[in-house]
This record gives C-alpha cells, structure tokens and sequence, in this order.
C-alpha cells in the first residue's frame, strides 16, 4: 500500500517548496517531500549536516554528542526503511550491566536477586501489566503518581532505572507517564541499536538521498527572514538571493522558530515555546586507547539519574583496541548535582579502574539538549506539544523531537518530518498551481 506522499506526484506546484535545518527531521522532511514530486530547496546554518544527530570524528575515533540509540521498536526505524536507509550495528549485550547503588558498583542481577520474592512476584507482573497498557491513557498522569502504586522500593527503584534509561529523563514529577510507559515497551519489544560509524552514518545517507532526489542542499546557509504574500512565502537566506515558495517547514530549535516569527506576535506557539522545559544531560564522552576493565561494559545509577556504557562495545565507534564510552548524569530530577564532571569521573573509576591513563581523547557536555521540550503531564502528554501546523500562518509546519503527537527523542523527530512533509504535501495538492513572481534583489 503506497503513501499519500508516494501517490501525490501528479499534482505538484511550481514553486518550490523550503525546508529550514537539515536534522533528522529536516532531512526526512525534504526527502518525504522530494520524493513526492515536489521541488526542495533546504537550508542548513552550520557548515555540516545533521544538528544533534551528527557526530565528531577524531582520528580513529567517532563520537556521537553524547549517547545515542535507536529503538528497533520504533517509528523511526520504519521510516528510515521506507527512505531505503541501511542502519548497520547491534543491540548493547546484557553482560557486564552493572549498577550503582550509594555510589557503590555492583553487577545489576545482584540488584535483581536481592528483591524479596513477593518482590520479584511483583516485578513479573508489572512487567506483564506494562505491556498491555495504552500510553494516551495516561497521557495527564506523572511518571511520579503512576509508580506511586509500585509496591516495595527495592521494586520501585529498578523500575526508576529503566524509565531513566529508556526516556533520558529523569524528572518524573513533570514527565507525562505516556512517554515512560511507552518508552519501556520499545525497550522491551526490540531493545535499541547502537549504529557503526556512529549517527553521522545515518545523517549522510539522509543527505546523500535527499541530493540524489533533487533536494537542493545549501550549508553554511542560515535562514535570515520570512516574509507573508497572499499566496506564497519570500525566503530570505543569509547568503544569496530572496526566493519564492509555496510552503515552507520550519525544522528549527523553538527559540530559533520564534525568533523568525517574531513578526507575528499573537500566535498561540509563542506561549507554546516560551513554556518548554528542555530535557538535559550532562555528558562525558570518551575515547579510550585500551579498555581497562573489558567485561565491565556499562552501568547505570539506581538511587542516581547516572549512564554509562561502553558503546563501541556493540557497534563500529573506535580502533582497534581502543574504546568509546558515553557516560551520562541525566539532569532535571530532585537532587540534581550542580556540577555532575566529577561525579562521572568517580563513577568512571569504579567502572573502568585506569582509564584517566588510557584518554585520547575526551569531551564534556555540561547542558546537552537530548530533547527540546518535554512531553508533561500538565500538558497531557505527547499530545500537548505543538502542533505540526502553524494554523494561524497558511503553509507553515513544524518539525523537530518537540513537536507533534508520535514519539519520543530520535523517533518524534523522524515522526514529524515525516508529518509535516505529509501535511505541507496534502495542502499543495488542494491549492491551486502558482507561478512564480519576479522578486526584486
């Protein structure tokens, strides 16, 4: 069964249609879009493709802005494949999981054995509840009052440890149980994929298609203004000459979309982004010439929001006897650390005893943006993000991991190129075909 984009290619428009920001979703946006007939044109500020989701080489090494990892559940993955996108590593194994409790290191399944049977008992059947739930269900509730039920904090705490690690978050008081709850199905249905040659090899094959589709890619290139006509948008891009388009994707950070609409100042997405709450890590990113400790590959805090895994362990990420980690303090919770480096360090010394004497190379993220607006249970949920469509603008839509109503971290991002191309494409085919005007330089 084709898609609405794969059938609209009959009805394109004359004027092209424009893409702001090649990130996963601004070039799954263009892509979408391309391949549906119309002409692209996508600007990109920096002088390297993929925003969050590109990655860093140094020398034999490749580092992600601090770890990343694909649901093989998720919405994401298949949209990717139907982009003919080839993903190619493996999912991070279960041995050498470790835990941190007091600050202490032990392996995890002695965190699981020292659960009393009744709790243990209740750990299967959470476990058996978890799958047959509805997220929207609980789109209102906090992640907080949904474990209040949990019986046991022994049971409580494990549970708190996979919602960290499946969400990245770790304020519960505020994260609507929707994304928990579904973030742990993903986890539990198909666990997650650690990519070779990191997300960069992901970001290029989106380029390359969307090039090889006739999107026309302008890097190095921000978005300077937009300007309203009656029927058709006027880019103004910081280097070049104006142009005409039909419609437009917005595929920007939210500070960054509301400063360009700044010349509307009664549009209901203002407020929208002026009450975002950013989810935040804190993240030491490290490139090991031999890995001290071999079978201790990751460990993950269970009284603290700490991460860490040794990533080049499960995909492609460093030479030969070298070894990549990502260790995380996932901020936003109660107790939150005010400065998490050096707690990372200890934790680095319980996990990889010696590793200060085996760096080549490392990097520390001390407020990296893992999603640009938190789904609340104020807000109900993934639903109470914006909106794709900007409804008060005609041809205006969105895209990023803060917007619409599917997914959570890389696959909301997939999700809303993937919507708001859908939705631009659905309007152009309805509107009459433009011609395009002379535009004075």
């Amino acid at each position: 069964m084709t898609s609405h984009l794969e059938q609209h290619s009959t009805n394109t428009q004359t004027l092209p249609v424009f893409v702001a920001g090649a990130g996963l979703a601004g070039l799954t946006a263009a892509l979408f879009l391309a391949r549906a007939g119309h002409k692209v044109i996508l600007l990109e500020q920096s002088a390297q493709a993929g925003g969050r989701g590109k990655s860093r080489q140094q020398e034999n090494w490749t580092f992600n802005l601090g770890p990343h990892a694909l649901y093989r559940a998720g919405q994401g993955i298949s949209l990717l494949q139907q982009l003919g996108i080839q993903l190619k590593g493996k999912t991070p194994a279960a041995v050498g999981t470790h835990a941190f409790s007091k600050g202490q290191l032990r392996p995890v399944l002695s965190a699981i054995a020292k659960l009393s049977l009744a709790e243990k008992l209740g750990l299967i059947s959470w476990i058996l509840k978890l799958m047959r739930l509805n997220p929207a269900d609980y789109a209102w509730m906090s992640t907080e009052q949904w474990l209040k039920p949990v019986k046991g904090q022994a049971l409580k705490t494990l549970i708190g440890l996979l919602i960290r690690v499946s969400t990245y978050c770790a304020d519960f008081s505020q994260l609507s149980a929707e994304v928990a709850i579904q973030q742990l199905q993903l986890a539990l249905k198909g666990n997650v994929l650690y990519l070779d040659g990191g997300w960069q090899s992901l970001v290029d094959q989106l380029l390359q298609q969307a090039q090889k589709s006739g999107v026309e890619v302008r890097l190095n290139n921000p978005l300077k203004q937009l300007k309203q006509s009656a029927d058709s948008w006027l880019i103004t891009p910081q280097h070049g000459p104006d142009f005409e388009v039909s419609g437009l994707i917005l595929a920007l950070p939210p500070q960054a979309v509301q400063k360009l609409l700044a010349e509307w100042p009664e549009l209901l997405l203002h407020q929208e982004i002026q009450q975002l709450q950013p989810v935040r890590a804190a993240c030491l990113d490290l490139g090991l010439k031999t890995l001290p400790a071999p079978k201790q590959l990751s460990a993950f805090g269970l009284d603290e929001a700490s991460y860490l895994s040794v990533h080049s362990a499960s995909a492609r990420l460093a030479p030969d006897q070298g070894a990549l980690i990502h260790a995380a303090w996932y901020l936003g919770g109660p107790d939150q650390p005010h400065n998490p480096h050096p707690l990372l360090e200890a934790r680095l010394d319980a996990l990889q005893p010696g590793w200060r004497q085996q760096v080549s190379h490392q990097f520390y993220y001390p407020h990296l943006h893992v999603v640009q607006g938190m789904a609340t249970a104020q807000k109900g949920g993934l639903a109470g993000r914006p909106a794709i469509q900007v409804k008060e603008l005609n041809g205006v839509y969105l895209a990023g991991d803060w917007v619409g109503q599917t997914g959570w971290l890389a696959d909301a991002a997939l999700a809303s190129g993937h919507a708001a191309a859908q939705a631009l494409d659905l309007q152009l085919g309805m509107m009459p075909v433009q011609k395009p005007k002379a535009v004075k330089i």
